[in-house]
């Protein structure tokens, strides 16, 4: 019997690590990239390295693959995994990586500024907090929007499925918004 899956339960403690594959060198191992809990943050972690690491400006994949694991500590003690498949050229994953980009003044400035940074609550330069907040705001509108089809799967066998369109699902709800604001006022 399959039972829903609800991300907000109180026994759902989720704790989650971020995986990093290159697939320019496939020999290499996946590496752990950063870990937490909280499924929203670790949503918010995968959109953030997808959309600056692994998707292109066109919306094609590039050499790196991000995923995350997760496991649920509890009576249940259930585990998932869950991707943003950059394997086709997609104009929606252009259009998120276009907005995520817009906060910085170039490529070269999100290199230095590093991801860690955007996903940490802790005071950064006062100069640019509320740019730090916009792009918090914008990376948990799109997990929220992910968290929602996640609350649809279904659990067998102490696990969850995800379901094969949840990524077509969430890209189209986003395909018809022309802003960012949009994005954000939903």
């Amino acid at each position: 019997m399959a039972i829903p899956f609800d991300p907000f339960a109180p026994e759902n403690a989720t704790s989650w690590t971020l995986w990093y594959r290159d697939l320019f060198d496939r020999e290499m191992p996946a590496k752990n990239e950063l870990s937490g809990t909280g499924l929203l943050n670790g949503l918010v972690v995968l959109w953030c390295k997808t959309l600056s690491e692994g998707v292109t400006d066109n919306g094609s994949g590039s050499f790196s693959r991000f995923s995350l694991n997760c496991s649920q500590e509890g009576a249940n003690n259930a585990g998932f995994l869950i991707e943003v498949s950059t394997t086709t050229k997609n104009p929606v994953l252009a259009k998120l990586r276009g907005w995520f980009f817009s906060f910085f003044k170039d490529k070269n400035e999100w290199a230095y500024y590093s991801n860690k940074r955007i996903l940490s609550e802790e005071a950064g330069d006062p100069d640019y907090a509320e740019r730090d907040q916009k792009i918090r705001e914008f990376l948990t509108a799109l997990a929220k929007r992910q968290l929602q089809l996640i609350q649809q799967w279904d659990k067998v066998d102490n696990h969850y499925y995800q379901q094969r369109d949840d990524l077509a699902k969430l890209l189209a709800e986003i395909a018809p918004l022309e802003t960012l604001e949009q994005l954000l006022q939903e």
